[in-house]
């Protein structure tokens, strides 16, 4: 019975330290669970944060997204813009270009036009000088066949005869001058505004009348074929650069007609 007892009370002590032993670990275990599960709410509370700021980065990330999308929209048309407007630009280059061809041809033609003027009126002067001492070589051997024609008083139809063969002579040379000037005038004057007539004929034809007014005098006093009276040297300086008026036309004309006519009956 004695040794009964003491394994009873050996096995009930032990039995008792087990039961001490599963209490504590039991209690630690319920610790550690609530620790555990402590921290599994602060795992949560940090999830839900977490999925929180990666929805609002998501969202941002949506709305960086459509404004790189709209920016290289605008990069896009900005870019074909300044594509239109450097095209534009060289064509307005190209065209400065030209208009500066243009213009630098317009100005060699219009010192051509000018060269071509003085060249114009330096014949046109030279025609003129021509034609003067055409006449005048006319007046001249108009008045010596007069002078011999009054010492020879014997021989009428003779000296008639040969101051109408002599005469025509002259004419024809004259006018073939006259007429070469005129043609030479038109020719220069086509390329510039259309006048009425040639200043050379107007000129002529004004020396033609006051020579047709002055009495005929000897060839001593007729003076040297290049000598003008001054109204037609003032008219040969102020009509070299076109020709005069309709009526101061009209009039030279009538006086140098009437000179002929008068130089004609005098011969």
């Amino acid at each position: 019975m004695k040794r009964k007892n003491c394994r009873l009370r050996t096995l009930n002590d032990n039995y008792g330290r087990r039961l001490r032993v599963a209490d504590t670990t039991i209690a630690t275990h319920t610790a550690e669970l609530g620790r555990l599960q402590d921290r599994v709410s602060t795992l949560d509370r940090d999830l839900q944060k977490a999925s929180q700021r990666a929805q609002a980065a998501t969202s941002q990330r949506d709305q960086a997204r459509a404004a790189h999308i709209a920016t290289q929209d605008r990069v896009s048309a900005a870019r074909d813009t300044i594509a239109r407007l450097e095209k534009r630009i060289n064509q307005v280059e190209r065209s400065q270009k030209s208009r500066q061809d243009l213009e630098s041809a317009l100005a060699k033609l219009q010192q051509e036009k000018d060269a071509l003027a003085v060249q114009r009126d330096e014949l046109l002067g030279e025609r003129f000088m021509e034609v003067t001492d055409l006449r005048a070589e006319r007046d001249q051997a108009q008045e010596r066949l007069s002078s011999i024609a009054s010492l020879l008083p014997s021989a009428p139809g003779h000296k008639r005869t040969r101051s109408e063969s002599e005469s025509p002579t002259q004419s024809a040379r004259v006018s073939k001058a006259a007429r070469s000037t005129s043609s030479l005038s038109q020719a220069g004057t086509s390329s510039h505004a259309p006048v009425s007539r040639s200043s050379i004929e107007l000129l002529s034809a004004a020396a033609v009348g006051q020579k047709a007014t002055r009495p005929v005098s000897s060839p001593s006093s007729a003076g040297p074929p290049n000598h003008l009276p001054r109204s037609v040297r003032s008219a040969a300086k102020s009509g070299s650069g076109g020709a005069s008026s309709p009526p101061a036309a009209s009039e030279a004309k009538g006086r140098s007609d009437g000179g002929e006519s008068s130089s004609g009956k005098s011969g």
